[in-house]
């Protein structure tokens, strides 16, 4: 019987590791497929593969090593559930042996766990944060030990290289939650884990990482052995980082299978989504400063400082508040509640206070919600001097009243400081205005507060884009203010112009989740504002809200209040107060969609698309239908129907250009997409048949 060819053995892959570099007290990641090897003596079974593997691993990083192994299983990206102890990983029977092993340790993560087993296991596995390529993710911590890739018959790529493109920002990726279920120890947990995902609709972006790969071969960062009939290719961390910062400058696509890298909306809005989330807002302060500044980046933003104490109509500008640190300590000295772990902790506008006081003492200074008992809720008390911390009802009730705590609040009150404000201008043709108005004074809320100012600001950046190839027939005006007392404000100083030359105006807020759109109307009703969104949402969207004005919500109710009565609605997603993440620490980034904002930031130029063409128009050939053949009116390419529906909207529009009606009507009249019947609007008028009456 002819003996089977042996193709390496413990020895060879001992001297192989070491060859690489590999010593006593290294961490190690292995992405492997030990199939390639060949066969390798005395292992009869897989399992024997993994145990002469294992064996021989930890004789050259010895017991202060450790070896982590991938697990990743993308459960909830995959809308499934995920059991800690049971759910397989995907990454092979090499690391699925790893996940069975009694020495492992698996960290909780529903997409992207890892399982490790060694000195630092706990380490590398303990609580696994949300964002699974973020702060304080494995790879960060991975990172941080200088660990090292050891890939059995891979390349020198890594999963590694998504943190990297998240911690250097790309523009072709973008967090987004997934949701699901969690079994850990029996138990049942609703969680959502963010993975740093590309647009499947953009193949370009598809990873693709020869060319890391090659890179690190030719400068020897990545070294590479042979073993049996395979190879392993080892890079540190370290290098792997470095190498990336450094090319991705000068060649954007380094990563990804295109050639070039366009910014999406969606990617942008991610970005700074991150930069501008920690930061904390208010009425006032230099948080409301940092917001501008960054979002000046997208916006031409002139800064406006409006001092303390100044009147405008029945409202008096406040103090200015700052904020430097807040926290709670219990009578052992640890800090249970603490500013810096989330901005919401902090009553808005505490004052300063410093003290200990017994449980009863601290309890009236404490905010909770019983209906939602693991939650933070935001408030404020901005025009009544007292102090607070919010927490969770649990928290609440987890405390000791037998002990005493320790209150620190370093706050300041400035009678002398001043209000923020930003506005960038767009001009037009016309001083006839069109106004977007946003708010800059939640700390820590995504839909309620951020995707106002980051959905306004990426309108406006399309926007002027598109005013350098067509001049626009309206002046935009574009309002980052804190609300209520900003929007009195402004409405002090400009509300007579307003009255004479506001057009339409919105409020953007709560336009950050992927719920339905919401429309609310303007006093007046009926007012261009109404309209247009009216029209657009019935023409694009089978499910949206129409709601009626009422004088509460948003700014809207200071531009629409009797004295002014101005033509200014808002378009939302789930309307504040009407989702039950509002106001808590629960409308966060898991809750909100940057493809869904993305689409909001389209549906607002849609919108504005429609006024700039939004006029009465007159037929200049009114007597029978003009002869469109011999004017090349009728298409002579496309399908029947788009044909069909090109010859229709000309037609409606010639028939209802009498003066009477402006586009908006004739698209309500006519039921064809009003983007149709401004491509027939553009021909007709080009060809003379058409003229606008302003």
């Amino acid at each position: 019987m002819k003996k089977k060819r042996i193709h390496f053995t413990e020895a060879d892959i001992i001297q192989t590791l070491e060859a690489l570099g590999l010593q006593k007290g290294n961490h190690i990641f292995i992405h492997s497929n030990i199939g390639f090897f060949g066969r390798l003596e005395h292992a009869q079974a897989p399992e024997d593969y993994y145990a002469i593997f294992k064996r021989a691993i930890f004789k050259v990083i010895g017991e202060e090593g450790t070896v982590v192994h991938p697990a990743f299983s993308y459960s909830f990206c995959k809308n499934q559930k995920f059991d800690l102890e049971n759910t397989p990983g995907i990454g092979g029977v090499f690391a699925e042996m790893a996940r069975k092993d009694p020495d492992s340790v698996r960290s909780a993560d529903a997409n992207f766990s890892v399982v490790a087993i060694g000195k630092h296991a706990n380490f590398f596995t303990a609580n696994a944060p949300e964002y699974s390529f973020g702060k304080n993710s494995f790879w960060e911590r991975f990172l941080q030990k200088n660990g090292k890739f050891v890939n059995f018959n891979f390349d020198a790529a890594s999963t590694f290289i998504h943190y990297v493109e998240k911690q250097l920002g790309v523009p072709y990726r973008y967090d987004k939650a997934f949701k699901g279920k969690m079994i850990v120890e029996g138990k049942s947990i609703e969680k959502s884990f963010f993975h740093f995902v590309y647009d499947m609709e953009k193949p370009e972006h598809v990873a693709f990482f020869s060319k890391f790969d090659r890179k690190a071969k030719q400068m020897g960062l990545a070294k590479t052995a042979n073993l049996g009939r395979g190879q392993i290719v080892s890079i540190t961390a370290k290098n792997a980082f470095e190498l990336i910062e450094k090319e991705l400058p000068s060649n954007p696509s380094f990563l990804i299978q295109g050639d070039q890298v366009f910014p999406e909306i969606k990617t942008e809005l991610n970005h700074y989504f991150d930069r501008l989330f920690p930061i904390h807002r208010s009425l006032t302060g230099d948080g409301n400063r940092k917001t501008l500044q960054i979002l000046s980046k997208l916006v031409d933003i002139e800064v406006k400082e409006i001092p303390s104490g100044t009147t405008c109509f029945d409202w008096t500008v406040p103090p200015e508040w700052n904020i430097k640190e807040a926290w709670i300590k219990d009578g052992n000295g640890n800090k249970i509640i603490d500013i810096a772990n989330h901005n919401l902790h902090l009553l808005g506008y505490s004052e300063p206070f410093h003290g200990k006081l017994s449980y009863e003492e601290l309890k009236p200074h404490l905010y909770s919600l019983a209906d939602q008992p693991d939650l933070i809720p935001y408030l404020t008390s901005y025009y009544k001097r007292r102090w607070g911390f919010c927490l969770s009802h649990d928290q609440l009730l987890s405390l000791d009243t037998s002990q005493t705590y320790e209150v620190f609040i370093d706050s300041s009150l400035d009678e002398g400081g001043s209000l923020t404000i930003g506005e960038a201008i767009i001009k037009g043709e016309s001083e006839k205005e069109i106004l977007f108005s946003t708010y800059i004074c939640h700390p820590s809320l995504a839909s309620n507060e951020l995707s106002g100012p980051l959905v306004t600001s990426f309108i406006y950046k399309k926007l002027k884009e598109l005013s350098k190839i067509k001049p626009l027939k309206y002046t935009y005006r574009f309002l980052f203010v804190p609300e209520t007392i900003g929007s009195i404000y402004m409405l002090s100083k400009m509300g007579n112009y307003w009255k004479q030359h506001l057009q339409a105006g919105f409020i953007i807020t709560c336009i950050g989740d992927d719920g339905p759109f919401t429309y609310k109307r303007s006093r007046l009703g009926e007012a261009l504002p109404d309209r247009v969104a009216e029209l657009i949402l019935n023409q694009t969207e089978e499910n949206y809200n129409i709601v009626d004005f009422f004088p509460s919500g948003s700014d809207e109710r200071q531009y629409c209040s009797p004295g002014f009565n101005l033509p200014v609605g808002s378009l939302m997603r789930s309307m504040y107060a009407e989702y039950p993440e509002y106001h808590t620490s629960a409308d966060n980034k898991a809750y909100i969609s940057f493809e869904a904002m993305e689409k909001s930031v389209n549906k607002y130029l849609d919108i504005i698309e429609v006024i700039e063409k939004n006029e009465k128009y007159v037929n200049t050939m009114p007597y029978c239908e003009p002869q469109l053949g011999k004017r090349g009116l009728y298409p002579t390419l496309g399908s029947q129907k788009g044909t069909r529906d090109a010859v229709a909207a000309m037609m409606w529009v010639l028939n209802l250009a009498d003066g009477e009606h402006d586009l908006i009507s004739i698209a309500e009249r006519s039921k064809v997409p009003v983007k149709q019947l401004i491509a027939a609007i553009d021909k007709l008028i080009e060809n003379g048949i058409l003229k606008g009456e302003g």
